[in-house]
């Protein structure tokens, strides 16, 4: 039997995230080499614009009583979950980018007569205050959170170490040597903290925690499995259980296939309402696959059973998604629905 993959975490993850990994078969060690707290703070002295460059400055600007009183401001932002986090709460998000240094670009080319008040961590990178200083641009900061380094040694051997800031990789080195292990970084700014240590670094095309993931299991050519279509969870519930439908259109795996041309991409079921969308995916890329699973076949769709007789007949995986459809049942309605074995 091979030997699996085992990877180290320096966050623990969600169990969405972590569930991503392990259905690729690769076996997780998860530790927090770094907490973050708020700290106490006054909203006072703020400028006309706002910027934060992480979700833990918002969550802390959040739990202010005056928090209100931001949301008539223009916020800039690092990061897509940022901006989500902020735009969720009330806050006009008028622009956002992946890194600090590509937001103080934006900054004073386009926004310089603004000015700002920077909210931020103890352990922030110089990059963004830096490039206002230079280029003259009014700004404040306030410290509303605290980040402290966690040491502890992992004592596993591990294949792999996935790294999402400069702070994780400090504390992570404090108790550990990184030796013949790959990193994975989520963006420049935490690669760059490994400099003179180790050569051995992939990094994130975005800078989210799905993205480092995504990177793993390409690095290993593990297959990606992605569940499509419409869901049963959720239906007839309220608010639909919080689920949203959009992003089990198939089509958002255009991309990831085309980012991951050597890895595996399976679209979990019939893809229905947008079973034309599989079928176009997976014609046009050679690494997709499409699992019949969950759906009896006579209710599979006319085109489905037409590619799955013909041009797609090699990328159609057999499931029966049991005990929702017993293999028996399966069986007998796809003798009947005509398709070829």
């Amino acid at each position: 039997m091979a030997k699996s993959i085992q990877i180290l975490s320096t966050k623990i993850l969600s169990p969405v995230q972590k569930q991503e990994l392990t259905k690729a078969g690769i076996e997780i060690i998860e530790a927090d080499f770094i907490t973050t707290e708020n700290k106490p703070f006054e909203l006072k002295n703020l400028n006309e614009s706002l910027i934060f460059t992480s979700q833990n400055a918002v969550r802390s600007v959040l739990s202010n009583p005056k928090s209100e009183d931001l949301k008539s401001k223009n916020v800039y932002c690092v990061g897509l979950k940022t901006k989500i986090l902020l735009s969720e709460n009330g806050f006009n998000v008028v622009a956002y980018t992946g890194y600090a240094a590509d937001l103080a670009e934006i900054i004073t080319l386009i926004y310089g007569n603004e000015s700002y008040t920077f909210f931020s961590g103890n352990l922030r990178r110089d990059t963004l205050p830096e490039a206002l200083k230079e280029n003259g641009i009014k700004f404040n900061e306030i410290q509303v959170y605290e980040t402290k380094l966690t040491p502890q040694k992992i004592k596993t051997p591990v294949d792999a170490i996935m790294f999402f800031s400069p702070s994780a990789i400090e504390s992570y080195l404090k108790e550990n040597k990184i030796k013949n292990e790959t990193c994975f970084c989520i963006g420049t700014t935490t690669s760059s903290a490994l400099e003179g240590i180790t050569k051995n670094i992939v990094i994130a095309d975005q800078p989210t925690i799905e993205d480092v993931i995504e990177e793993v299991i390409a690095e290993y050519k593990l297959p990606m499995l992605f569940h499509s279509g419409h869901s049963g969870f959720g239906s007839g519930v309220r608010g639909g259980g919080g689920l949203r439908l959009e992003y089990s259109n198939p089509m958002h795996l255009d991309d990831v296939a085309k980012d991951f041309p050597d890895c595996p991409i399976i679209i979990a079921h019939p893809s229905w309402p947008w079973q034309d969308e599989a079928l176009s995916v997976a014609m046009h890329k050679p690494n997709v696959y499409i699992d019949l699973s969950g759906w009896s076949p006579k209710y599979f769709p006319k085109q489905l059973i037409q590619y799955a007789n013909t041009l797609l007949k090699n990328r159609m995986l057999f499931g029966t998604d049991f005990p929702l459809i017993t293999p028996e049942r399966w069986m007998k309605d796809f003798e009947e629905a005509g398709l070829l074995e």
